[in-house]
């Protein structure tokens, strides 16, 4: 009994590094990284099933400017699932993402642009 105690503390123990170093990386890509601002031209929203469940999302064709490592610039348009439908999104509207280094088709979106989140 004491020894399954202590395999599943060192369980527990390593999925926490494991979520910790996954967080890590993920807060350094959000501070290191170059942001840019897209722009919505196509809102919809769309059911996906998962566990289970139907979720529904929003997705937007987003339209942005991807900066490569050489310094040239790229314009990307490519769909992205942005959100939920209660957060109302609209054509036009601005948001600030990071896109993919040396992808349009890979974008974290941060929020709207201007606010903060």
């Amino acid at each position: 009994m004491a020894q399954m105690r202590r395999l599943q503390a060192i369980g527990l123990l390593a999925a926490l590094v494991i979520f910790g170093l996954i967080g890590g990386l993920y807060l350094w890509r959000l501070q290191s990284f170059d942001r840019t601002v897209a722009t919505i031209e196509a809102v919809w929203d769309e059911a996906q099933y998962g566990e289970g469940e139907r979720h529904v999302f929003t997705f937007g064709l987003l339209s942005f400017t991807r900066i490569a490592a050489d310094g040239q610039s790229h314009a990307c348009r490519h769909p992205f699932r942005i959100g939920r439908p209660s957060e109302k999104f609209r054509v036009g509207e601005k948001l600030e993402i990071i896109p993919a280094t040396g992808s349009c088709q890979r974008v974290d979106v941060i929020g709207r642009a201007g606010s903060r989140q």
